[in-house]
């Protein structure tokens, strides 16, 4: 996997990324629906799944939960790729996509993840 960091071309450092806040994130997961926009998936805010974790952990089980992982893999939670919301940029940051509501969309981690960078056209 190639990881791509553009610089920027004034300063020569990288592009600066602030917290989505949460407030922001649920007002774009509310506004799509909890509808991935990328592959029409309805998605779960991640602080649910982890609250389902602690629920399931304190009845008593240790076994593994597909839904949930502290450090998002995939080896240990699969279905944080197609359940996992996250919310992101229509037109990247690194092409200089603004954090703005009308730029963030509800996705799935796996489609978030197979984006990237791409354009929205490029990617559907």
């Amino acid at each position: 996997m190639i990881l791509l960091i553009l610089m920027d071309q004034a300063t020569g450092n990288k592009p600066y990324r602030t917290k989505i806040p949460k407030d922001l994130q649920v007002k774009v997961f509310r506004r799509d629906c909890w509808i991935c926009r990328w592959c029409g998936r309805p998605v779960i805010f991640a602080p649910a799944m982890k609250y389902l974790e602690r629920l399931v952990r304190s009845s008593g089980n240790a076994a593994p939960v597909a839904y949930h992982d502290a450090h998002w893999t995939r080896c240990n939670a699969p279905l944080l790729d197609r359940m996992g919301a996250v919310i992101d940029h229509v037109n990247s940051h690194s092409r200089r996509g603004p954090d703005v509501a009308e730029n963030f969309a509800t996705a799935c981690n796996k489609c978030n993840a197979h984006k990237s960078h791409s354009a929205q056209d490029e990617f559907r």
